[in-house]
């Protein structure tokens, strides 16, 4: 006996190190070697025997508590732990120990408590994601665990389902090659990631989920997903397991986009961390390659080459950036480089115009980038240096002195090198447009056209460019193969974004030394080009050019009133009857601008916005509909309507005719009845619309009453915005949608009176969500959208907010009697009272009662003690709640807070009918009073029948019965069907 309790003794209790790991992660190593020991000496049973119970009671606990996370992770490390190959004995309890836990922890799976099938689940997940190598399981285990698991993914409980994700990452099957396109649990993990609603299971399944062709979208998608953490679990999944070549040029580019410029620091920071990752990867394909370390000038090239950077400008400049601000890169170190380079100097011999020696695209960016980067900073430290003094100023000072001299020694040595620098890339073979572009933008930053030659050469290149487009091959596009026949390609074409026609323009203001003498210039060799029977090439470019001088100049001053109708019908009588879409198109951009400057005094250019408004192209419509949202924008929405309609400049009101758009069903819209139904043209006109008409909403206190929406207006387009956002063709469209969902996240917190338009819309948003009969499911995304939106109150002027709210209460209120009060409701109104009253009830117990004014609050529960309480309706714990929120602490109602309900109940069936309010009130006497004659006339009816019934039993009755006296009661109201009001 002594023997035996010796060695007792000396045995490590479970129950023991699971209280000391509980304490402290710093000593579960300790207890996981003496654990490890125990398993050695006493087996896999007799430890899993003690181990069980514990694990039993951790499982009771399914709150994330710190103590029992950490005792859950230190059984991982027990189960887990890596065992030396020599040790045989210990190895083979081991597996014996994984197996039996694993088994008996499936059973788990299965219970009825949430928290022991969370804490199963977990465990499974810790054990399988940690297992050693040498360790093997029964097919029949896997099989079960697989089988089991599964079903946990369709657990009701968020944290079951995020844990079950985690323990089958491991059993993912990629197939014969390599897809995963076949396996169940993949299946499982992608739809499971693009529906569930929860963000953590949505994390650990982007987490889990084998990456391949077959499943990157799924991962890739989820860089746009509404949660943020979600977001940043998608770029660390694509910098850890997604290399940048098994992505298309497109998604490269958007992932960047997207996550360097996304608001929130954590997805920024792991945008990049993704973007690190790929520069890492290219520099060791270029050494792999080579053989040789690359230089940072070469790694940024190639990172450039492989993002497109002619289709995909802003994002590689955007990339270039964060490089350098990331530290991974530096400017001064790089443009050196660059300059040390034969093929990337910009000091080159120009006296031979050879294509080979001309920049590359991706070149000429990093150029502007870095060399507008290093002036910057020139700049900010020069500065820094004026406000500080002693050995910081010096520090500063010699800083600046640094970069500028950089500056000086890779960039040509006078503004004459660099203009024909410019030149000879114009003049080249093939007439680097992209490079030519870059290097104007260049010269507007650095260089300085300070002497009258330098001036004259660059006025002379700005000249060739803006006028010349087929001479020398000037512009011509990159003949990829002999055989090919070259084309034309002029300053501007169907599908370029005018960012060329910016540059130019921002480096003739450069040039000539003011917006206004280059805007002359433009104007004078646009208008050679726009000329009756010119080519649509010659049409476009001078119409765009005069585009982007109205656009890019600091005003309209700049040029003179008395030539926009000189030049508005120059334009119209060569552009505006074209048979090109793209020459209509920017005619009537050009044409709205004009009219924007001379206050449309020129009424006889609105038949033609009109005219392309209702029948042309969607692309003319789009910049229709953008001169007459410009014009409500300036003047207010109605103005088109008072100053042309009225008077008849136009037939209709083109603000009205674009409200159309905003209904859900586009084919009743005369604006988007054309069989286009899926184009990109007919979407960019949409959202055009909707952006225009958000705008419009959110700026309408600003105008005057005259030019306003009224109240009424708005709610009506509210309504209507309301409902285009659950739309699905709107939600395909993603522009369109993100315009409609960053307008619904701030409106109703901009000013109280936004939020009053949004509380007044909630009543019509209900009823006409019925009206539509939507389904059960979208009906109620409909109500909690609405009652959302009313919790979101600005932060300033409290008691307007509450006012607003108490006027809420009070029209819910008022409906749901109104509703109920009906004289005779039809079988299918019925049914859709069945599904807005309760809507109304779960909406009142979101405004705070509580806030409300004293005598209002009691009037409303007033009001609320006339509606059935014995209805199945009203038989809810909702309304019993609402009943308490309006509870006036009196048994009885006293007669003048009654009277003082029907006033408010008699004016708001007024102003619901547009009835006057005493005829509301005679209507209401008349009908007690038929009611009260009916009743008598009914009484004696009953009466009269009664009698010759009794009459008639007391014949047939033996004589010496008594008949019992009948006590007379009259018949319950009956309720008649009245007609339908119909629209003729």
């Amino acid at each position: 006996m002594a023997r035996k309790k010796a060695q007792g003794s000396s045995s490590v209790s479970v129950a023991r190190c699971f209280n000391e790991a509980q304490r402290s992660i710093s000593v579960h190593k300790k207890l996981v070697k003496a654990l490890c020991k125990r398993l050695a000496e006493d087996g896999a049973m007799l430890v899993l025997k003690e181990l069980a119970p514990c694990l039993a009671h951790l499982m009771l606990v399914f709150s994330r508590d710190t103590h029992v996370e950490r005792v859950v992770r230190f059984v991982v490390s027990f189960v887990t732990h890596p065992v030396d190959e020599s040790d045989a004995k210990l190895l083979e309890e081991q597996e014996q120990l994984v197996e039996a836990l694993l088994s008996w922890l499936l059973t788990m799976t299965k219970a009825s408590e949430k928290s022991v099938r969370y804490r199963s689940c977990q465990l499974i997940a810790g054990v399988l994601s940690h297992l050693p190598a040498h360790v093997s399981l029964p097919n029949n285990l896997i099989q079960e665990l697989r089988a089991q698991v599964t079903c946990r993914l369709r657990d009701k409980v968020p944290q079951v389902r995020a844990q079950a994700a985690r323990a089958l990452a491991r059993f993912q099957e990629g197939g014969d090659d390599g897809e995963f396109a076949d396996d169940e649990i993949t299946a499982a993990y992608q739809q499971l990631v693009a529906g569930d609603r929860n963000k953590e299971v949505r994390k650990v399944v982007l987490a889990s989920l084998a990456v391949s062709t077959h499943t990157l979208k799924s991962i890739f998608m989820h860089t746009r997903d509404t949660c943020d953490s979600v977001r940043r679990t998608a770029y660390l999944v694509l910098a850890s397991k997604v290399p940048m070549s098994a992505l298309i040029i497109k998604q490269r580019n958007d992932a960047l986009r997207r996550g360097l410029r996304d608001r929130m620091p954590s997805v920024k920071q792991a945008a990049q961390v993704m973007l690190k990752q790929w520069y890492k990867e290219t520099q060791e394909q270029l050494k792999a390659a080579s053989g040789e370390r690359p230089t940072e000038s070469e790694t940024v090239l190639s990172v450039l080459d492989s993002l497109d950077v002619e289709a995909y400008e802003t994002e590689c400049e955007l990339v270039v950036k964060e490089l350098l601000d990331s530290n991974l890169v530096n400017a001064v170190s790089l443009v050196r480089e660059l300059d040390a380079s034969e093929n990337h100097t910009l000091k080159r011999k120009t006296e031979d115009a050879d294509g080979g020696e001309c920049l590359s695209s991706a070149c000429a960016l990093m150029w502007r980038v870095l060399c507008a980067a290093i002036s910057r900073e020139a700049k900010e430290q020069g500065k820094a240096a004026a406000l500080t003094s002693g050995t910081e100023s010096t520090v500063h000072a010699s800083q600046v002195t640094h970069k500028l001299d950089t500056l000086e020694q890779v960039l040509p040595s006078s503004s004459e090198g660099f203009v024909s620098l410019v030149d000879f890339h114009v003049q080249s073979k093939f007439g680097l447009r992209f490079v030519v572009k870059q290097l104007l933008l260049l010269a507007c930053e650095c260089v300085e056209f300070a002497d009258a030659t330098s001036r004259m050469l660059g006025e002379v290149v700005f000249k060739t460019l803006a006028s010349e487009r087929g001479n020398e091959n000037l512009f011509r596009a990159k003949i990829a193969g002999e055989d090919e026949e070259d084309y034309e390609c002029g300053l501007f074409c169907q599908g370029s974004n005018g960012m060329w026609e910016a540059a130019l323009m921002k480096f003739g203001a450069k040039v000539f030394g003011s917006s206004r003498t280059c805007m002359h210039q433009l104007i004078s060799l646009a208008m050679n080009r726009i000329v009756p029977g010119a080519s649509a090439e010659d049409l476009v470019q001078g119409c765009v050019l005069l585009n982007t001088c109205f656009e890019t100049c600091p005003s309209f001053g700049c040029i003179d009133s008395e030539m926009i109708p000189e030049l508005a019908a120059h334009v119209m009588n060569a552009c505006v009857t074209h048979e090109a879409v793209a020459v209509r198109r920017e005619s009537i951009k050009l044409l709205g601008m004009f009219m924007l400057h001379s206050s449309c005094a020129n009424e006889g250019l609105l038949a033609v916005f009109t005219t392309a408004l209702k029948s042309d192209h969607y692309q003319v419509k789009t910049q229709a509909a953008k001169f007459f949202l410009d014009l409500a924008h300036m003047n207010g929405p109605k103005y088109a309507q008072r100053k042309f309609a009225q008077d008849g400049s136009i037939s209709e009101c083109p603000v009205e005719m674009l409200k159309e758009c905003l209904n859900v069903d586009a084919g009743a819209c005369e604006l988007l009845s054309e069989e286009e139904a899926d184009s990109d043209d007919k979407k960019e006109f949409r959202k055009v619309v909707v952006e225009g008409f958000l705008k419009l909403m959110t700026n309408n206190s600003k105008y005057g009453s005259d030019y306003a929406w009224t109240e009424g207006e708005q709610c009506d387009i509210f309504t209507k915005l309301a409902f285009l956002n659950f739309d699905k063709e709107c939600g395909s469209y993603a522009p369109m949608q993100q315009c409609i969902s960053v307008f619904f996240d701030v409106y109703s917190m901009l000013h109280p009176y936004t939020y009053q338009i949004v509380c007044a819309s909630v009543l019509p948003v209900v009823k006409e969500a019925v009206r539509r009969e939507l389904k059960p499911r979208v009906f109620g995304q409909v109500v909690r959208f609405m009652t959302y939106l009313i919790q979101r109150a600005p932060a300033q002027d409290a008691e307007a907010v509450v006012s607003t709210r108490q006027k809420v209460a009070t029209s819910l209120i008022c409906e749901m009697v109104a509703q109920v009060s009906e004289e005779s409701v039809w079988e299918e109104e019925e049914e859709q009272m069945k599904q807005v009253l309760p809507s109304l009830v779960k909406i009142l117990l979101k405004l705070d009662a509580q806030s409300f004014n004293r005598d209002a609050t009691k009037i409303m529960g007033a009001l609320l003690s006339r509606l059935p309480k014995d209805d199945k309706i009203f038989a809810t714990k909702d309304f019993a709640l609402v009943l308490d929120a309006f509870a006036t602490g009196e048994e009885n109602t006293s007669p003048a807070l009654e009277a003082q309900a029907t006033a408010l109940y008699v004016q708001y069936v007024a102003m619901k009918g547009g009835q006057d309010t005493e005829a509301v009130e005679a209507e209401i006497e008349e009908e007690d009073d038929e009611e009260a004659v009916e009743e008598p006339a009914q009484v004696e009816e009953a009466e009269e029948e009664e009698a010759e019934a009794e009459k008639e039993n007391e014949e047939e009755a033996a004589p010496e019965v008594k008949v019992a006296q009948v006590q007379h009661k009259s018949p319950p109201p009956r309720r008649v069907l009245r007609s339908r009001n119909t629209k003729a």
